[in-house]
């Protein structure tokens, strides 16, 4: 290991221009390339104390034995002279991409006499278009082989052409119509070349032209009776949409561009582009490269682009290239990328509409890559093995450890503080024995103590089924816990951990049940302090054959007890992968349970631990005294006024009287700080009778069920509940809309498996939410399934609903379609009539159960509208609902509102001194807006345009309005209006709304 310090040049000896630089290491081979703005400034970041410097900066400094740099003029040619030397030298410390496969291209050879049509891989030639590249070679043939009826280019090779050249005989292609022949002369080269050129064409995306074009043919051939000649020109065009179908249009306007997204980890990087041109995406490509430098997402960008086009030139570089970073600085690459293309490129991040919605595919499917380069790794039996050896090698284990168990604490700021224990034997998950603790001695944050905490009382019960079973050691048993100390000091031992009882000691395989199995290695998430919490507990129980070590995620460094310096495993160590796995189940596992907890506690109510009382009792003493602190102090007779379905241990419509006590005198489980202290509810639970506990919280150890079942929806507070569903494209979001205006609660393209938690919810809410409408959208047997089963148990519960389906005729849904250029989400590689024959087969059955079928097929908005109107308004027409909001112009207009008025015409309070400090809401500053010239008028001239539109708006089904009043700031003038406006509105019937968006900003 060379010391950097000698060889580091000397103060003075390092210019400050751009420049390139090269670390070599002892034998002269190039290890490193960098690019520098400076290079005086970047190379002195390498030669500081490094135990500042980052592990693999430090590692690259002490690998190498000499640095030397390259002077160029701007920082343009230093980013295409490192893009150079890394292409040559191939050094091991720099990123670089590597292709998990060679992605095929449709290649046309314009370079030749005859163009021929091919798949074509590898380095791309001079003289050849291409197209792609493509996921799979056969979808590049699937896609010839339909424009090859409209284009019949050469496709043969060059021994085949030669050879019907020869004979004077064509190949099939040539006497099926799919081949122009020219090896026999059908066709001159020039006209030949001219339909390559077509070809060409049309797959970079001018197809709109080109269809035309033939449509207007069919038509002359039809008008000259030439029904044959048109019948081809038909059947042309067909093949044509066909072949456009399988690239569905992904961005508007024919956008050419290239989506680049990365996803990421301490150690490898995986990157997915996506190529769209003339808004299809044409092409897909990705790599995964292993991160050696410390590099940020900008950089891995930069050497994603000089990689895609660093042998590219013009219309192979987009004018448009999306990043979900910018490297730093991007003037450069902008401009190298500029001087590949001949032409201005645009290197942006999205941050809105089509592209972002796109962008984030491409990132779903670099997560999705890196996830399975992971899992290929996993899943193989060497790989584990090697990857179990070292870790053995790494922390000097006698053998290699089958069997890990990893444990890892998780809260929210010191509360619902859990932990969770994973087990991997063979390095394979083992997902059967995983446990979750609930942290109990203490509270508050405390991650050290927790853990010691936790790994005491999960190696307190392997002692303990250790001595159940006999295989306790006679020497040194006095100093050993029993079985009835574990117990003791663990409570019940039940629900010490949440694995529940222990029923015997064996499996049925004959394996050691539950804690009883020891791990060969105990991993923690977390460095030298909870390493040395875990290795105390095992101490104090006198466990000395179980190995620790702990790893940490900043810079993925293992600990091991009593080592001052961690260990630091290769970037490349199957080892290292298998702990990040383990490390990284451990933690979903323990935030999963943490956030359950959670969950749980903000739904639960000091009622909840009163005996006898249940939820529709709850509900209805909720409801009629307004809160839990008007409840305490209620009086018996007050409590017996309150009807409701009666309880197990109280006559129908009554109650006892220890449940109409004051809550604080019957419940020591109360307290006046919204349910007392965890340990005082645990006491008051152990004095009540068996069966009454049963229906309190359960110990503090045991895990409370969350299932909508076993909690219950109270009857009274069950909300009303539509389904609407049906045919894509006949309007389930119109209708879904309607129902939102008549004040309803909508949620648009509800999973099925999630209805009845929605139903709880709304039951939950104390009659806040009264009437749900959930649309659903089954384009699968499994979301079918999943339907299936909650309208059964939406049933079994007794919750009235109603399936509204929605359909069309084929003709109607196919205009849709095409109308707004979309495919149908069923078609395939079909046409859109496949689809919509498929999607009305698979909702036969859901539309044989809809409570109401409605043919939208001659509808038209309105006339939905007032058919959903129709059969939910109800006798009365509900009232239109306002509101009523102000706002700063300097802060941007409100996307929502359905009408803007500007009061920047009125003087600013804003330049009166005294008035400054005070909003419109002070009634100086109202007086003073309201005393200028025009401002009353306003406001009559408004309300009286806002009830003109009010009647409009009631005839068209709306029911709700946004009116926003704007001013420079938001905080004087348009807060004065709103709040005159709003109060004109209610004088007059309409139910208002205020909301004074930017009236709290500076």
């Amino acid at each position: 290991m060379a010391d950097p310090s000698s060889y580091r040049p000397k103060p003075g000896q390092i210019p400050d221009t751009p420049g390139v630089y090269r670390f070599r290491d002892e034998h002269r081979r190039v290890i490193y390339v960098g690019k520098a703005k400076s290079l005086r400034q970047r190379l002195a970041n390498y030669f500081q104390d490094l135990a500042s410097l980052h592990p693999r900066t430090r590692t690259m400094v002490t690998t190498a034995a000499s640095v030397e740099w390259t002077v160029v003029s701007t920082e343009v040619e230093a980013l295409q002279l490192e893009y150079s030397w890394i292409k040559e030298y191939d050094p091991r410390f720099n990123v670089k991409y590597r292709d998990d496969k060679s992605y095929p291209y449709l290649a046309v050879t314009m370079n030749e006499e005859f163009p021929r049509v091919q798949v074509m891989r590898g380095h791309k030639k001079k003289g050849v278009r291409y197209f792609g590249p493509y996921g799979h070679a056969w979808a590049i043939r699937d896609t010839v082989d339909l424009l090859l009826r409209v284009f019949p280019v050469r496709t043969c090779s060059a021994g085949v052409f030669k050879n019907a050249a020869r004979t004077g005989r064509p190949c099939l292609l040539g006497y099926i119509g799919k081949c122009s022949a020219p090896c026999v002369g059908r066709i001159e080269p020039e006209e030949h070349r001219e339909l390559a050129e077509e070809f060409c064409d049309f797959m970079a995306g001018r197809t709109g032209t080109y269809l035309r074009r033939l449509e207007n043919r069919m038509m002359e051939a039809a008008e000259e009776m030439e029904y044959e000649r048109a019948a081809r020109l038909r059947d042309d065009i067909e093949a044509l949409k066909k072949a456009m179908e399988k690239n569905a249009v992904v961005l508007a306007d024919a956008t050419d561009a290239d989506l680049i997204a990365v996803a990421e980890d301490e150690l490898e990087a995986a990157v997915q582009i996506f190529h769209v041109r003339g808004g299809r995406v044409r092409g897909q490509r990705g790599w995964v490269t292993d991160k050696v430098e410390d590099v940020t997402t900008g950089a891995l960008v930069e050497h994603a682009l000089q990689q895609l086009y660093g042998e590219e030139t013009g219309d192979a570089v987009p004018k448009e290239v999306l990043v979900p970073a910018l490297p730093e600085p991007v003037e450069p690459v902008q401009e190298w990328l500029a001087g590949r293309r001949g032409a201005n490129v645009s290197l942006r991040i999205p941050q809105r509409g089509d592209k972002k919605a796109l962008m984030e595919t491409v990132q779903r499917n670099a997560q999705q890559a890196l996830a399975l380069h992971k899992t290929k790794r996993a899943s193989d039996l060497t790989t584990r093995s090697r990857a179990l050896e070292e870790i053995a090698d790494a922390l000097d284990l006698d053998s290699a450890p089958l069997r890990i168990e990893c444990y890892d604490i998780s809260h929210l700021q010191g509360d619902d503080v859990v932990a969770s224990m994973v087990v991997f034997e063979d390095g394979l998950q083992r997902k059967s024995e995983y446990r979750r603790f609930q942290i109990k001695g203490f509270a508050g944050q405390d991650d050290v103590r927790s853990m010691h905490e936790v790994i005491t009382r999960r190696f307190r019960r392997y002692l303990a089924e250790k001595e159940r079973t006999g295989e306790w050691a006679e020497e040194g048993a006095e100093d050993t816990p029993t079985q009835s100390d574990a117990t003791a000091a663990s409570g019940n031992p039940a629900t010490d951990l949440d694995a529940g009882p222990v029923n015997g000691f064996k499996d049925e395989d004959g394996r050691p049940k539950k804690f009883a199995y020891p791990p060969q290695l105990v991993v923690v998430d977390g460095g030298q302090p909870q390493v040395a919490a875990a290795q105390r507990a095992l101490d104090e129980l006198g466990i000395d054959d179980i190995a620790v070590c702990g790893l940490a995620k900043r810079l993925e460094e293992v600990w091991l007890p009593e080592d001052d310096d961690p260990v630091v495993l290769p970037r490349t160590s199957e080892g290292l992968y298998l702990l990040q796995r383990i490390r990284d189940e451990a933690h979903r596992f323990a935030i999963t349970y943490q956030r359950t907890k959670r969950a749980k506690r903000f739904r639960s109510s000091p009622l909840d631990d009163v005996p006898g009382l249940g939820e529709t009792r709850k509900q209805a003493l909720i409801k009629h005294f307004g809160s839990v602190k008007k409840l305490r102090s209620a009086t018996i007779e007050q409590s017996q006024e309150v009807r409701g379905r009666p309880g197990r241990s109280t006559g129908p419509g009554e109650m006892t009287e220890r449940d109409a006590q004051p809550t604080a005198q019957r419940d020591p489980a109360f307290s006046e700080t919204q349910g007392g202290s965890e340990k005082t509810r645990n006491e008051a639970r152990q004095d009540q009778p068996q069966e009454t506990q049963a229906e309190a919280v359960q110990e503090n150890g045991a895990e409370v069920s969350t299932d909508a079942t076993a909690a219950g929806v109270p009857e009274a507070a069950i909300p009303e509940l539509v389904i609407i569903s049906g045919m894509s494209g006949a309007g389930r979001s119109t209708a879904a809309k309607c129902l939102e205006d008549l004040g309803w609660f909508v949620v648009d393209n509800l999973p099925p498996a999630l209805i009845p938690t929605m139903v709880e919810l709304g039951a939950r809410s104390q009659g806040n939410v009264a009437r749900i409408a959930v649309v659903v959208d089954v384009r699968g047997r499994r979301f079918f399934d999943n339907l299936r089963e909650s309208l059964a148990d939406l049933d079994s519960r007794g919750v009235t609903r109603r399936i509204v389906f929605l359909e069309s005729s084929d003709d109607a849904l196919v205009r849709r379609f095409e109308s707004v250029r979309r495919p149908h989400p069923l078609q395939g590689d079909g046409r859109i009539v496949d689809g919509i024959a498929a999607e009305r087969e698979l909702l036969r059955e859901l539309r044989g159960d809809a409570d109401l079928v409605i043919d939208t097929s001659s509808l038209n908005v309105h006339e939905l509208r007032a058919k959903m109107d129709a059969q939910f308004a109800g006798e009365e027409e509900p009232e239109l609902r306002a509101t009523v909001m102000s706002f700063g112009f300097k802060y941007g207009l409100p996307v929502d509102a359905d009408l803007v008025a500007d009061m920047r015409f009125l003087p600013n309070p804003h330049w009166v001194p005294e008035l400054r400090p005070y909003t419109g809401l002070n009634e100086e500053v109202s007086a003073y807006v309201f005393n200028q010239p025009g401002a009353k008028e306003f406001l009559d001239r408004y309300a009286e345009l806002l009830r003109l539109i009010a009647t409009g708006y009631r005839r068209e089904g709306k029911r709700y309005v946004t009116i926003a009043i704007g001013c420079t700031g938001g905080k004087h003038r348009s807060v004065a209006v709103s709040e005159k406006l709003a109060a004109r509105l209610a004088a007059e019937g309409v139910e208002t709304v205020v909301v004074h968006r930017d009236m709290g900003r500076e």
